[in-house]
């Protein structure tokens, strides 16, 4: 493991470039179901979607900040 790499102020970074790059419904359901910890029925009321299209938008968003991280490792950064 690269401490420098896997401080937290550089996985908090990364996590915020791969929140900004998603489409706001995904990352409206994914901030609010994995880190405010709501039901995803209950995300689902909150932006007008269906609780299956809302797991999905969770699902995308959890998908690409796993490889955005996944791709920064490689590079052995942020940059």
């Amino acid at each position: 493991m690269d401490e420098q790499n896997d401080s937290p102020d550089v996985v908090w970074a990364g996590l915020l470039v791969s929140l900004d790059q998603l489409p706001t419904d995904a990352r409206v359901a994914f901030l609010l179901s994995e880190v405010f910890d709501m039901r995803v029925e209950d995300v689902a009321v909150l932006i007008r979607r269906d609780a299956l299209r809302c797991r999905e938008l969770v699902e995308q968003a959890r998908t690409h900040i796993q490889s955005v991280r996944h791709e920064q490792k490689e590079r052995g950064g942020t940059s």
